[in-house]
């Protein structure tokens, strides 16, 4: 991720490996901005980045106390870039997506003894089901 200028804050899986809302359900519900990207929830304070959180109502409950101090702490640490965000294929390291890189792992792929296996088991049973049908109709 860059910026977070494409990331939805709530709803994407970027800070850990679950959405905030999920792990936050507490300040989900007293949020105000539930479909903001991650570039509304901070602003620039001159070369600080401050979060800026928008309540319904103030937290209360000791839950929702307790996840308002762990969202800040947990962000604080994240190192936000300067650039747009992109997508980036995994597979590949930290290369950018693109149909190319798509293809190319397909292609490796396809010539692994596993993946042929698999297409030919798929392509019996397709034949197996198609037997089957023409039997009963």
């Amino acid at each position: 991720m860059g910026k977070g200028d494409k990331t939805w804050f709530w709803h994407d899986v970027w800070l850990t490996n679950f959405p905030l809302k999920d792990l936050f359900p507490n300040v989900y519900n007293t949020a105000t901005d539930k479909q903001g990207l991650v570039t509304k929830h901070y602003k620039w304070s001159g070369q600080n980045r401050v979060w800026d959180w928008n309540w319904i109502t103030l937290p209360q409950e000791q839950g929702t106390k307790n996840e308002t101090e762990e969202l800040p702490n947990l962000i604080r640490n994240y190192n936000l870039k300067d650039y747009e965000d992109s997508w980036v294929w995994k597979v590949d390291g930290e290369v950018e997506f693109t149909v190319k890189a798509v293809r190319d792992e397909l292609h490796n792929a396809a010539n692994s003894h596993k993946l042929r296996a698999k297409i030919l088991d798929l392509r019996l049973e397709t034949w197996v089901l198609y037997g089957l049908k023409a039997l009963l109709v």
